[in-house]
């Protein structure tokens, strides 16, 4: 049975930004984990998929999902969601 999967439209240049700052040394675990979130689910992945390949439970899934785009931090700086 599919479920309507609710879209996240990243712009190109915000999800490049959002890719460099998953892999920075600098970026907290906490923010890499959500924004890992963001990014899989721009792809049009399922809250069950993005969960299962990212090892961490659905209910850590949904709210980044529903909760929007997180914003990439100023350079030189770390943002918090």
């Amino acid at each position: 049975m599919s479920r309507h999967v609710r879209a996240i439209v990243l712009e190109p240049n915000v999800q490049q930004q959002l890719q460099r700052e998953v892999t920075a040394p600098g970026t907290p675990q906490g923010r890499a984990r959500r924004l890992r979130i963001v990014l899989a689910a721009a792809t049009g992945q399922t809250n069950q998929q993005i969960s299962q390949a990212l090892h961490v439970g659905a209910p850590a899934v949904r709210p980044h999902r529903l909760g929007g785009t997180p914003r990439p931090a100023p350079l030189g700086q770390t943002a918090h969601l």
